[in-house]
Protein backbone atom coordinates (compact mmCIF):
# COMPACT_ATOMS: atom_id res chain seq x y z
CA UNK A 1 0.00 0.00 0.00
CA UNK A 2 1.34 3.27 -0.95
CA UNK A 3 1.77 6.57 1.71
CA UNK A 4 -0.75 8.51 0.07
CA UNK A 5 -3.45 5.53 0.14
CA UNK A 6 -2.19 4.59 3.82
CA UNK A 7 -2.56 8.17 4.72
CA UNK A 8 -6.66 8.48 3.15
CA UNK A 9 -7.15 5.19 4.65
CA UNK A 10 -5.98 6.06 8.32
CA UNK A 11 -8.08 9.53 7.27
CA UNK A 12 -11.03 7.52 6.99
CA UNK A 13 -11.14 5.83 9.96
CA UNK A 14 -10.44 8.54 12.07
CA UNK A 15 -13.49 9.92 10.64
CA UNK A 16 -15.40 7.12 11.23
CA UNK A 17 -14.53 7.05 14.88
CA UNK A 18 -14.92 10.72 15.38
CA UNK A 19 -18.29 10.44 13.70
CA UNK A 20 -19.14 6.91 16.00
CA UNK A 21 -18.12 8.28 19.37
CA UNK A 22 -20.07 11.33 19.68
CA UNK A 23 -18.65 12.01 22.54
CA UNK A 24 -17.57 15.54 22.86
CA UNK A 25 -17.70 18.79 20.16
CA UNK A 26 -14.72 18.25 18.17
CA UNK A 27 -13.45 20.13 15.11
CA UNK A 28 -10.48 18.63 12.93
CA UNK A 29 -8.85 20.24 10.11
CA UNK A 30 -6.79 17.95 7.93
CA UNK A 31 -4.34 18.37 4.52
CA UNK A 32 -3.83 15.62 2.53
CA UNK A 33 -1.56 16.08 -0.26
CA UNK A 34 -4.29 15.69 -3.48
CA UNK A 35 -7.46 16.90 -1.08
CA UNK A 36 -8.68 20.49 0.32
CA UNK A 37 -8.49 21.20 3.61
CA UNK A 38 -11.38 19.17 5.23
CA UNK A 39 -12.90 19.70 8.85
CA UNK A 40 -15.33 17.54 10.40
CA UNK A 41 -17.72 18.55 13.56
CA UNK A 42 -19.46 16.35 15.93
CA UNK A 43 -21.85 17.33 18.54
CA UNK A 44 -23.17 15.27 21.87
CA UNK A 45 -25.53 15.72 24.44
CA UNK A 46 -24.72 17.79 27.36
CA UNK A 47 -25.94 14.27 29.68
CA UNK A 48 -23.04 12.84 27.61
CA UNK A 49 -20.20 14.51 29.83
CA UNK A 50 -20.56 13.09 33.95
CA UNK A 51 -20.49 16.10 35.70
CA UNK A 52 -19.57 17.40 39.26
CA UNK A 53 -22.80 19.87 39.32
CA UNK A 54 -24.99 17.39 37.68
CA UNK A 55 -24.57 15.24 40.21
CA UNK A 56 -24.74 17.25 43.15
CA UNK A 57 -27.98 19.11 41.80
CA UNK A 58 -29.41 15.50 41.40
CA UNK A 59 -28.55 15.13 45.28
CA UNK A 60 -30.04 18.09 46.41
CA UNK A 61 -33.68 17.16 48.57
CA UNK A 62 -36.46 19.00 47.88
CA UNK A 63 -38.31 20.27 51.17
CA UNK A 64 -41.91 19.85 51.81
CA UNK A 65 -43.57 22.16 53.97
CA UNK A 66 -43.34 20.03 57.24
CA UNK A 67 -40.13 20.08 56.88
CA UNK A 68 -39.64 23.87 56.25
CA UNK A 69 -41.44 24.83 59.21
CA UNK A 70 -39.03 26.77 61.89
CA UNK A 71 -41.39 27.48 64.84
CA UNK A 72 -41.05 25.71 68.45
CA UNK A 73 -44.09 24.27 70.32
CA UNK A 74 -45.08 25.26 73.08
CA UNK A 75 -48.10 24.21 75.94
CA UNK A 76 -50.98 26.93 75.09
CA UNK A 77 -54.45 26.28 74.85
CA UNK A 78 -56.34 27.17 71.35
CA UNK A 79 -59.21 29.11 72.03
CA UNK A 80 -60.89 27.93 68.47
CA UNK A 81 -60.27 24.41 68.74
CA UNK A 82 -58.74 23.40 72.28
CA UNK A 83 -55.68 21.62 71.38
CA UNK A 84 -53.11 21.85 73.82
CA UNK A 85 -49.88 22.55 71.77
CA UNK A 86 -49.51 25.81 69.60
CA UNK A 87 -46.32 26.81 67.57
CA UNK A 88 -44.78 30.15 68.30
CA UNK A 89 -42.01 32.40 67.08
CA UNK A 90 -40.38 35.52 68.48
CA UNK A 91 -39.68 38.79 66.12
CA UNK A 92 -38.22 41.94 67.50
CA UNK A 93 -40.74 43.91 65.71
CA UNK A 94 -40.45 47.80 67.77
CA UNK A 95 -37.38 48.96 69.31
CA UNK A 96 -34.42 46.99 70.88
CA UNK A 97 -34.96 48.19 74.37
CA UNK A 98 -38.80 47.00 74.01
CA UNK A 99 -40.02 43.44 74.20
CA UNK A 100 -40.50 40.94 71.24
CA UNK A 101 -43.36 40.25 70.03
CA UNK A 102 -44.74 36.56 69.89
CA UNK A 103 -46.52 35.02 67.10
CA UNK A 104 -48.19 31.71 68.16
CA UNK A 105 -50.41 29.61 65.18
CA UNK A 106 -52.45 26.59 65.76
CA UNK A 107 -52.56 23.75 63.26
CA UNK A 108 -56.29 24.89 62.35
CA UNK A 109 -55.22 28.13 60.79
CA UNK A 110 -55.91 29.92 64.44
CA UNK A 111 -53.26 33.26 64.60
CA UNK A 112 -52.60 34.93 67.91
CA UNK A 113 -50.27 37.45 68.59
CA UNK A 114 -48.01 38.86 71.96
CA UNK A 115 -46.00 41.66 73.20
CA UNK A 116 -43.48 40.51 75.52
Amino acid sequence: MSAELETKVNFLELERKIMDSKKMLISISFLLPDTVPKTIVSESKPSSFPSALRAKRSAIQTLTAADKRTEALTEKDCPQCGRKEMYYTTVQLRSADEGSTVFFTCVCGYKETTNN
